[in-house]
């Protein structure tokens, strides 16, 4: 009996230890502004954890974290396996947003759209299952790999539990260049926007974060009342 036992245990960590080596993070999202809400209405940070496997896997006990230095930093409850489960080759969203109370696919932090690490941890709060580093993110464009689960990253027009391959961005460009410096002036001013090479310009008045769907900017602004000019070059 004894032995049968311990065949079964070991036959359980055979199995299980692949099926978490099938997990990746596979598309980043540090600055979510109109491209998918939450279940509570919100546009917060996100990651998408890939599962290339054949079989479902719940990440409850798994472990997120952007801090190279704690990898246990944030460890997925197992309080509701309909929002930590992955179906096989499936797509799960986490949501990065510092308020777990809503939901178990919720973590206690956010990412930086100013580049940082993240991680995804096995149960044993040491084994680094997936991880990257990322630069300087542009808002509603995401970050992701060329191809579902596996190779290089890029920018991309996001794909949150679909597909990425073909999506990818050909280039994000520079911060725009305003004609002013930030300041008060009198009267009515215009505001030019330049950007490098031939990307588009896009920008919001009134301190709203532009997105790839605010107004093109294709002439000078004229303003007559004070206001703050935001735009991204795409």
């Amino acid at each position: 009996m004894n032995i049968r036992y311990l065949f079964a245990a070991l036959l359980l960590v055979l199995i299980s230890t692949p099926a978490v080596a099938q997990l990746s993070i596979n598309e980043i999202m540090a600055s979510n502004s109109t491209v998918i809400a939450d279940n509570a209405g919100e546009y917060d940070d996100w990651i998408e954890i890939y599962n290339a496997g054949n079989v479902s896997i719940n990440l409850a006990g798994l472990y997120l974290t952007d801090d190279p230095d704690n990898l246990t930093k944030w460890q997925i409850p197992s309080t509701s396996s309909a929002q930590t489960t992955i179906n096989a080759n499936g797509y799960l969203i986490i949501w990065l947003d510092n308020d777990s109370e809503q939901g178990a696919h919720h973590v206690e932090f956010k990412l930086s759209a100013g580049g940082e690490h993240i991680a995804l941890v096995n149960t044993d709060g040491t084994t680094v299952l997936d991880s990257i580093s990322f630069g300087e993110q542009t808002t509603d464009i995401s970050f992701g790999r060329k191809t579902d689960g596996t190779g290089s990253f890029a920018f991309l027009n996001p794909t949150p539990n679909a597909m990425n391959e073909g999506n990818e961005v050909a280039e994000v460009s520079d911060a725009p260049s305003f004609s002013l410096e930030t300041g008060f002036y009198s009267g009515t001013v215009t505001v030019g926007l330049s950007a490098s090479g031939s990307a588009e310009i896009r920008y919001e008045t009134g301190g709203s974060i532009p997105t790839p769907n605010s107004p093109l900017y294709s002439s000078p602004i004229s303003l007559d009342t004070s206001t703050v000019i935001r735009a991204i070059a795409i």
